[in-house]
């Protein structure tokens, strides 16, 4: 059925107070031959602390990280944060060598010399290594002891004084028989860029396989030159492959937590968690430094669903992070500035759940972003298929409320869709009332090529009152 709007200043029915704009867009794997349901829901940033740049806590076996925040809505339909698996092993920090031939004897070079730089450096560090460009195909090696570095990441930072487009450096492991590489590939010269290379996105270099379980060499090589111009590398280290860590939410009332005085379990779990209704989410890690989304941690968010415990807007609620198998670094803001970039909560450390929490210090919040669903209006509708569907498939396209029901159609059971499509409504932009649900019913036939459906909606919003 059709919804009747009042048309405003806009002329198209959006109410005034909804002025912002923003798009979410999610990649569905089909399941051939059959009726693929596909449910897409807002996600509103509300309350966040936005900076990532200084370590707050490292999540370790005994010790929790969390984060205390003000609830401005009664759902989250993902969460943000920024984390760094494992610490990894410093393989060269380059501070330790008095001169360049110091340097020169642990990274051996194949023509060119590298040198001990003392101006172009880290702000953090005080000498870093300089490999020249002049010759192609140029290599500096530091032999280590055999390592299996199957899954690992490799984390360092290289300066370049010409464009990527002129001037190419690759790094390379090697067992002693293969090597196997990645491009460096940067976006501004004369800056420091910071890489993080898997190992199982490297190449082999030529016909061989190098056996990463034995890796004894560690590489820069030449693959573009430039006469005169330099590369500069530091802060080399080797991230081992990341395990997992638990995010929990607690309730915890309409008082905030008060530091060296509240512990975790003094509030009331939130046992809702995801599809599942788990009483935790369980992360998988990647190797290094990572913003991750968490579209699976989701809370209060099926609003059709009788049983669901929504959040209560205006309790404090805590971020659980919690020791699985890795110890993990939560980032946060600089807390040098002396800017307090959450004002409704705080980061806290604290042994387990029954003991006291910390405040990590005055300025001190994890980064994290709280997405949520409200009401909005549907500006656009786009989808996209891997490959063509054949004349047997169909899409049908809809809004559903919180009862279930249909209340705005988009595509009525449309036959052979498009692979790519967009449907434009900013001329009736539909209202999604807020615990509703855009669904995409897609009718697979196994015969075709078909996989994988990505689709997107942009849509107005009223921006959200935070607390923080």
């Amino acid at each position: 059925m059709s919804i009747i709007r009042n048309v405003d200043m806009y002329g198209v029915g959006v109410p005034s107070t909804f002025t912002r704009m923003t798009e979410n867009a999610t990649t569905t794997q089909l399941q051939k031959g059959q009726l693929n349901k596909i449910r897409m829901i807002p996600k509103i940033l509300n309350e966040h602390a936005e900076s990532s740049r200084e370590e707050q806590g490292v999540v370790t076996s005994s010790n929790i990280v969390g984060q205390v925040f003000k609830a401005s809505h009664d759902s989250i339909t993902s969460l943000g944060l920024t984390l760094e698996s494992a610490a990894g092993v410093q393989l060269d920090n380059f501070e330790s060598y008095a001169n360049s031939a110091a340097l020169q004897a642990v990274w051996v070079a194949s023509g060119n010399l590298a040198l001990l730089e003392t101006t172009i450096v880290k702000p953090n560090g005080s000498k870093s290594m300089n490999i020249p460009g002049d010759t192609l195909n140029d290599e500096w090696i530091m032999t280590i002891s055999s390592t299996d570095y199957t899954d690992y990441v490799g984390d360092f930072d290289a300066y370049f004084d010409k464009e990527y487009n002129k001037f190419k450096v690759a790094v390379f492991i090697g067992d002693g028989t293969n090597t196997k590489s990645q491009n460096l590939v940067f976006a501004n010269k004369n800056e420091w860029n910071h890489f993080q290379i898997d190992e199982g996105a490297m190449s082999e270099d030529g016909g061989g396989t190098t056996n990463v379980a034995a890796i004894t060499k560690v590489g820069f090589r030449i693959v573009d030159k430039e006469g005169g111009k330099n590369c500069y590398i530091d802060n080399l280290t080797a991230t081992p492959p990341p395990g997992e860590i638990e995010i929990k939410l607690w309730d915890m009332g309409a008082s905030i937590p008060v530091s060296t005085t509240t512990s975790i379990d003094d509030g009331t779990q939130y046992t809702q968690i995801g599809d599942a209704e788990a009483a935790s989410y369980t992360l998988q890690l990647k190797g290094g430094k990572r913003l991750y989304n968490i579209h699976e941690f989701h809370c209060g968010a099926d609003k059709a669903v009788p049983t669901t415990t929504l959040l209560t807007a205006g309790n404090y609620y805590i971020l659980e992070l919690k020791y699985i198998d890795t110890d993990t670094s939560v980032y946060g803001p600089n807390t040098a500035y002396s800017i307090n970039y959450y004002a409704s909560g705080y980061a806290f450390t604290a042994p387990d759940e029954a003991t006291a929490i910390t405040a990590i210090g005055t300025y001190s919040d994890c980064m994290f972003q709280i997405f949520s669903r409200q009401e909005i209006y549907i500006k656009k509708v786009e989808w996209k298929f891997n490959a063509v569907p054949n004349g047997l498939s169909d899409i049908s396209v809809f809004l559903e409320d919180t009862n279930m029901g249909i209340s705005d159609i988009i595509i009525d059971h449309e036959e052979q869709p498009a692979q790519i499509e967009e449907e434009d409504v900013s001329d009736r932009p539909m209202v999604l009332e807020d615990g509703g649900k855009l669904e995409f019913y897609y009718n697979d036939d196994y015969t075709d090529s078909v996989s994988q459906l990505q689709t997107e909606m942009t849509y107005y919003f009223e921006p959200p009152e935070a607390n923080g």
